[in-house]
């Protein structure tokens, strides 16, 4: 061999115990791979936070509470209104039935129904049918006030003419069709929530009339065409009263007739020995 290839050679062979040099001190320095252990699960911190008291069998209404007829379970989410512990029930007399495993409310000892609990003293929750236009175009709501304004046809034996008029300022809507209704306190209940209620009908609004209005509403919807006039929610916020503002009724009458233009003429006018004549209107 000349020197030339011997000299490649020994270059060669450098390069390759370098090389090998390097993967032998990469692969000592690798870590060695730890067993993977499976965790187990938390059981402590997803068991269910807060406590509600059931019944352990049907209740029928009216019949007090017994220790043996409730009992303690665990739910994650309580709701508003009911019990932790049994002796807070104890010797207590449910207003409607409580079925078997049901949670313990305080509406079961609440006499009457939501809709009836919503009332204030000397108001009664009548229902009006309404469609888009009557209920405002359908924005009306829970919890809005409305004024109920009432149209009457005329050329009838008793109504001659025609009038519109308010029938009954600033009631409360305490439903809306199938909406919810709203207590005094801003929490949200079901209208047909209570046990044997059927769902609340699409077309009809609840409104709270006061009791010496209701024969009004009653005869003014069957006799002519009610419509619901929303009550800014300003004006109920700031108890704004209407003092100084009496509604009248409005006939159609004073609509209709035209109010004729004043008919000009020419008076003489005399100055001196002279005389003109000058426009006049009356």
């Amino acid at each position: 061999m000349n020197t030339q290839v011997l000299r490649m050679l020994s270059i060669a062979l450098a390069a390759g115990a370098i090389l090998l040099g390097y993967l032998g001190l990469r692969l000592s320095a690798a870590p060695e791979s730890q067993p993977v252990v499976a965790q187990q699960p938390n059981t402590d911190s997803e068991q269910p936070a807060h406590t509600v008291i059931i019944s352990s069998r049907k209740i029928p209404a009216g019949t007090a509470l017994e220790a043996g007829e409730l009992t303690s379970i665990r739910v994650p989410v309580i709701r508003a209104g009911a019990f932790d512990a049994v002796d807070k029930l104890i010797g207590r007399v449910p207003m409607v039935p409580i079925a078997a495993g049901e949670i313990l409310m305080e509406s079961h000892f609440q006499a009457g129904s939501h809709l009836a609990r919503l009332l204030a003293p000397g108001q009664r929750a009548v229902a009006i049918k309404v469609n888009e236009v009557i209920g405002g175009g359908g924005y009306v709501q829970p919890g809005d006030y409305v004024d109920v304004l009432l149209y009457l046809r005329g050329g009838g034996v008793e109504v001659k003419r025609s009038v519109a008029r308010t029938l009954i300022e600033r009631v409360a809507v305490l439903a809306y069709g199938d909406s919810l209704a709203v207590g005094s306190d801003g929490n949200i209940l079901s209208a047909a929530a209570d046990a044997g209620q059927s769902e609340a009908s699409s077309h009809s609004a609840v409104l709270a009339v006061p009791r010496d209005q209701v024969e009004r509403l009653m005869l003014g919807e069957n006799a002519g065409v009610i419509r619901l006039s929303v009550v800014s929610s300003k004006e109920i916020a700031s108890q704004e009263s209407t003092k100084g503002y009496k509604s009248s009724p409005v006939e159609l009458s004073e609509m209709t007739v035209r109010k004729s233009r004043p008919q000009a003429y020419r008076v003489p006018v005399y100055r001196g020995d002279k005389r003109t004549f000058e426009a006049a209107s009356r």
